[in-house]
């Protein structure tokens, strides 16, 4: 496997809900370029990311379950939703789905799940609060980029009923990562025209992914007319420039972000491969030394230095390496795939399925899932004849 990567950091997120969004605000001043690409293929429109379709309206008019006791209208929601008996979501993170989307596709992403249960939340009268979780982001990577993964929550308040307002009851959070990975972890309170950017920015990282980089530019440019002071989607647009064959655009864009962040690692990163691609090797090794002296080992430093072992043969230093990448992202397949193969090359044969299993429960896509499983039953059954 080739080892030479484009480090694009662009910001994706996991989970988020909102409804319809704010007057349109002033765009981002002096860094777009809306004529250096072709319009998008298909319209982009803010408006429809939490629409309901009739068929969606038609669940939120059927009976109640007999069986659900409950008078508080957030939990016979969620049950019609999530319950036995509701539709059976799968996840999927194949791409950033709307709720007319995810509920036709019965399948989606925390953040289009998330943005489905807020659909119906609203259609049914029941409050909401956005809450961004201010956890350690979590890092993938797909077509040479690398993806930084934060994550946000859905508060659902009270039922609009006097019982419930007398009692005070409080917010019931609805949230797709187990409730061990984000009890106690520090929330702040976001609004819609946020989410919608996050939304949008995820779209426009999707594109980038894709190859489709004049798409990309208008989710990224989207986003940032949703809300003008959301970072990561300008960090998006610099990636869409760079990938456009702008590098002096992008670097307009990072030192924007870094006038505002200082310490933006994902900028940084960035704009030495803005300055590379410029020509500029001393001026990118300065700010390569400023962020050396901020993240001294990168994310998937320890992966990369393993892959590098595994080709020299070196079996035991690549599973070391491996395991110091496993203590910073415990969930990450490809990393969980690559310490399968070390422990197969060092005949810890349970070990390597162990791996090989992790790697497929952990698969963002089904596409990915379908991959491991095939390698995991190549394991089994060579296993079987040694």
């Amino acid at each position: 496997m080739p080892l030479r990567w484009f480090l694009a950091f662009i910001t994706a997120w996991l989970a988020g809900c909102a409804s319809a969004p704010p007057p349109p605000a002033p765009l981002a001043p002096g860094l777009l370029h809306d004529t250096a690409f072709v319009p998008p293929a298909a319209p982009i429109d803010a408006g429809q990311v939490f629409a309901l379709t009739d068929a969606m309206r038609t669940t939120l008019e059927q009976p109640a379950i007999d069986t659900l006791k409950s008078s508080d209208p957030r939990r016979r929601l969620l049950h019609q939703l999530f319950g036995e008996r509701a539709m059976g979501l799968d996840y999927d993170a194949a791409f950033t789905r709307t709720a007319r989307e995810a509920f036709e596709a019965q399948r989606g992403n925390c953040l289009s799940l998330m943005v489905m249960t807020a659909a119906f939340a609203k259609a049914s009268g029941i409050p909401v609060k956005f809450r961004q979780v201010k956890i350690n982001e979590a890092w993938s990577r797909s077509n040479g980029f690398y993806f930084a993964s934060g994550h946000v929550n859905l508060g659902l308040g009270w039922a609009l009923s006097s019982v419930h307002k007398a009692a005070g009851e409080n917010q019931m959070i609805v949230d797709f990562l187990p409730d061990a990975a984000v009890r106690d972890m520090p929330v702040r309170v976001i609004t819609e025209a946020t989410v919608l950017a996050m939304f949008m920015n995820n779209r426009a990282a999707e594109s980038l992914a894709r190859g489709r980089v004049d798409d990309a530019y208008w989710f990224a440019r989207e986003a940032l007319r949703q809300d003008p002071t959301f970072i990561a989607a300008y960090n998006t647009l610099g990636v869409v420039y760079s990938q456009h064959g702008r590098p002096g655009w992008a670097e307009a864009v990072y030192q924007a972000v870094l006038a505002r962040e200082p310490g933006n690692t994902h900028a940084l990163a960035n704009l030495v491969l803005a300055l590379r691609a410029d020509g500029r090797r001393d001026e990118a090794a300065v700010v390569q030394a400023r962020l050396t002296a901020l993240e001294p080992h990168p994310p998937f430093h320890f992966l990369q230095l393993g892959q590098q072992a595994m080709q020299r043969q070196d079996w035991q230093a690549a599973l070391d390496l491996f395991r110091k990448e496993l203590a910073r992202q415990a969930d990450n397949p490809e990393l969980h795939f690559w310490l399968a193969q070390a422990s197969y090359r060092l005949g810890n044969l349970r070990e390597a399925d162990r791996h090989m299993e992790l790697a497929r429960s952990n698969s963002a896509t089904p596409q990915d899932a379908a991959l491991y499983n095939a390698k995991l039953g190549w394991l089994r059954a060579n296993t079987l004849h040694q």
